[in-house]
């Protein structure tokens, strides 16, 4: 009896004590970051006007603003415009790019500023014209890769202008 002593409490022992392994923390091994793909950076377009009256079309346009892989348009009647802006004065358009917001100052005296999100719609002077309507390949001579990128996906132009400026916010709308 007194050899079966030791060995029952050497069982006893072991068979009180944890058989679980000790769990480890998950080492977090630092990997480097992929790179993310290439922010999209906008192209503003803008048509000519001269640069000493700086002279805009007076009928007037209307639509709402939409930004599309680097592009902005104008959505109207008339379907998706590639929007277009006088080029004088120089600092007339402002674009940010990372809230996707334009600012457009007036022409009057003082001068206003206008910031529209995409969605916001504006009444301003200003024309627009469709491709079926004019010599694509005449009016494409003269652009740009980038230009060509943002007219090929519209089936028009509009020339948003600078002198009466209306603006709507349609954030609130359903």
């Amino acid at each position: 009896m007194k050899q079966l002593l030791p060995f029952t409490l050497a069982l006893l022992t072991i068979g009180c004590t944890t058989t679980q392994p000790a769990v480890q923390a998950p080492q977090q091994v630092n990997q480097p970051i992929a790179p993310t793909a290439k922010p999209v950076k906008t192209h503003i377009m803008y048509y000519w006007v001269d640069p000493i009256t700086q002279g805009q079309s007076i009928p007037s346009i209307s639509g709402e603003f939409y930004w599309q892989d680097g592009c902005l348009y104008l959505l109207n009647q008339y379907g998706k415009l590639a929007a277009t802006f006088p080029e004088f004065p120089k600092d007339a358009i402002q674009w940010n790019e990372q809230d996707k917001t334009l600012t457009i100052t007036n022409k009057d005296s003082p001068p206003k500023q206008f910031t529209f999100k995409m969605g916001d719609v504006i009444y301003t002077n200003g024309s627009n014209f469709r491709y079926e309507d004019i010599s694509v390949d005449r009016f494409m001579n003269d652009k740009t890769p980038e230009d060509i990128k943002c007219l090929s996906s519209a089936v028009g132009v509009a020339n948003l202008g600078t002198i009466s400026i209306e603006k709507y916010d349609m954030s609130d709308q359903p």
